[in-house]
């Protein structure tokens, strides 16, 4: 391309008089800083976004951006086995039939914000955060406010089509122990009117279902405000993610719903210490020395506030537009 231009400028200054030799070399100059220029620019454009994380676990490698959470086999990199770009338009395109296609004249926004929460063994925790949005384009109707939820996700990298559960790995005598013995579920079941224990944890959602019972945790933080209560959700043996070891046991983190509109867009998480399975106490040990993996508690270390951001937006004369 450069070349083609300085025989362009030459035949040009061949054709006429009026450009001195000096003025050439200048022009020639200018034109070859801004082609080296542009070719730079192109070239910083393609080049791949940079890993918040990256790590190779059980025969894959994860790989962790802004503009996407992926995992493929270490022998094969450019086959993608799990893609977060792709869950979004997935569930995208869901939130549409559910939303719009009864409802062309409907003007809706939707976010989808993921975040990696930690990796041991094969087993990978996400966070998923939907921020989602309609209204009628003639003004007819509106959603009285956005609808916003948070959730934990866990996937096995051997089969990500899978979810995980926590019954999967432990016992469910052994997890429903560790929630009936949480001070902040000790503390909403002892306002109880029956005070028979749930012998079960689909009886421990019940109860808090039938009853109201609501969640508080101890102290307010900034995702979750004093004031604002939670409860458990009703998939609470999917959403959970590896927090720490401590004294030779687990501390898993479950991801639990507000229950009060004015903190929808609030978020908290319950603790429970859990025995450590025998298969995983190997990989548990390397996520927690981040040699292969690593633990929620190292999460924001890792990220800081980095995450992964997708935006779709229909309605607008037709338009869809992705972030």
């Amino acid at each position: 391309m450069i070349h083609a231009v300085i025989k362009i400028l030459r035949a040009q200054r061949l054709r006429t008089t009026q450009v001195p030799a000096r003025s050439f070399r200048v022009l020639l100059a200018l034109m070859l800083v801004a082609l080296t220029g542009s070719r730079l620019h192109s070239q910083q454009l393609q080049k791949p976004a940079k890993p918040i994380w990256m790590g190779q676990n059980s025969g894959v490698i994860v790989c962790w951006t802004q503009s996407d959470l992926t995992v493929a086999p270490s022998s094969d990199r450019a086959k993608t086995i799990f893609s977060a770009a792709v869950l979004a338009q997935r569930q995208f395109e869901a939130f549409k039939r559910d939303n719009i296609e009864d409802n062309r004249n409907s003007i809706c926004s939707y976010a989808l914000t993921v975040r990696l929460l930690s990796v041991v063994g094969s087993l990978l925790s996400y966070e998923e955060t939907k921020d989602t949005y309609c209204k009628s384009a003639t003004g007819n109707w509106v959603w009285p406010h956005p609808s916003y939820e948070t959730t934990y996700h866990v996937i096995d990298l051997n089969d990500p089509s899978k979810e995980v559960e926590l019954t999967n790995l432990f016992s469910e005598d052994e997890i429903l122990k560790a929630l009936l013995g949480d001070p902040v579920v000790k503390k909403a079941l002892g306002d109880r009117r029956t005070r028979k224990a749930p012998k079960t944890i689909a009886e421990l959602i019940n109860v808090f279902e039938m009853e109201g019972l609501s969640l508080e945790p101890l102290a307010g933080t900034a995702e979750a405000p004093r004031g604002c209560t939670f409860t458990l959700p009703e998939d609470i043996l999917k959403q959970f993610a590896f927090h720490h070891l401590e004294d030779g046991k687990l501390a898993v983190r479950i991801s639990l719903q507000p229950d009060v509109g004015a903190c929808r867009t609030a978020h908290a998480q319950l603790g429970v210490v859990l025995p450590i399975p025998e298969p995983l106490r190997g990989p548990l040990d390397l996520a927690q020395a981040c040699k292969e993996g690593f633990l929620m508690k190292d999460a924001r270390k890792i990220a800081g506030d980095r995450v992964t951001k997708f935006g779709f937006r229909v309605g607008d004369r037709g338009r869809r537009r992705r972030t």
